[in-house]
């Protein structure tokens, strides 16, 4: 049952939960299963690009310090997102000035931001991307873990199924540890990124993704993955109103779906140093290609007790400022 591609059930049951959460349906030939988002990546820069290729991702991102990019020889340039997406303008003119060959973009509950593209923005930028002939990476990492499902925005790879490259991972829903993830193309892309892994060695686990194929195979699975999606999404309005009413200087973005909430202030009254001095951890904005002050907290984790401790330690750092 082990193809080149990965373990077959596996292949099966990720189809399957992509069909019934995220209305997606792929040939065999159209999947790859990969260790993981980060390796997925890796086997499309140096599947599909040359060094000294050009890339352009967004601003800020998961993606801003990344190694892969100078493991790969790529060129990365970044545009700017707001709550709707990515500025087209600004990605145009990173195409047409570097001469773009690949755009990496995070759609739905963008890290860190949290933020979903609007659908015109998707087909805007669709639009653009087949207008200059670029594929399109669409890292998907948080696509089972939407708040509301029952309207759900088409993705990316939905609106344009052989120009855009899909990438997801179970990371975030069983740990870490499964590092299992799959690659979403075209059977020739799948072809050519299934040789450079296995020429690189980089076949995941056997084990690991038997192991998966089990769990998922539980009847409760999609009854479990639908009981996490409410506990997230109560913890994120939870940790939404409290960090609204302790930082109502601070811009806080309620999420619709994935781990985290993006806090912004562009006056810099709260110094990053001042969070850590008190024990808290943070992701600063600085590490996802941000200047001004910004926040990346994550929920997923805040139950009753761990939100009332952040909340003290919040009211405690802005005393020490004042």
């Amino acid at each position: 049952m082990e193809t080149p591609r990965g373990y077959q059930p596996l292949i099966t049951a990720i189809n399957q939960l992509d069909q019934h959460n995220k209305r997606l349906f792929f040939t065999e030939e159209q999947l790859l299963m990969t260790a993981g988002v980060q390796q997925s990546l890796f086997l499309i820069l140096q599947g599909l690009l040359t060094p000294g290729d050009a890339v352009a991702i967004e601003s800020p991102s998961f993606f801003h310090d990344s190694t892969l990019f100078e493991a790969t020889g790529v060129r990365v340039y970044e545009a700017s997102v707001d709550a709707d997406g990515i500025y087209l303008t600004a990605l145009e003119a990173l195409i047409i000035k570097h001469r773009v060959k690949l755009v990496i973009l995070n759609p739905d509950y963008q890290n860190p931001t949290g933020h979903v593209m609007s659908f015109q923005k998707r087909k805007a930028v669709v639009h653009l991307c087949q207008m200059h002939q670029i594929p399109i990476v669409e890292d998907d990492v948080f696509g089972w873990l939407g708040f509301d499902t029952t309207r759900p925005i088409p993705t990316l790879k939905q609106l344009d199924p052989d120009n855009v490259i899909y990438i997801s991972s179970l990371s975030k829903i069983m740990g870490a540890s499964s590092r299992i993830g799959w690659v979403a193309a075209t059977p020739q892309v799948i072809e050519q990124l299934t040789r450079v892994q296995h020429e690189m060695d980089l076949v995941p686990s056997i084990m690991a993704q038997v192991m998966v194929t089990l769990a998922m195979g539980d009847p409760q699975f999609q009854t479990q993955l639908d009981q996490l999606k409410g506990t997230l999404q109560e913890r994120a309005q939870a940790t939404y109103k409290m960090l609204e009413r302790v930082l109502p200087d601070w811009h806080v973005y309620l999420p619709a779906g994935g781990y985290y909430i993006w806090v912004t202030h562009p006056n810099h009254k709260l110094r990053l140093k001042t969070f850590i001095d008190h024990q808290l951890a943070v992701a600063p904005g600085s590490l996802f290609g941000l200047k001004t002050d910004a926040l990346r907290i994550n929920f997923a984790r805040l139950n009753a007790i761990d939100l009332v401790a952040l909340e003290q330690r919040l009211v405690a750092i802005i005393k020490a400022t004042e």
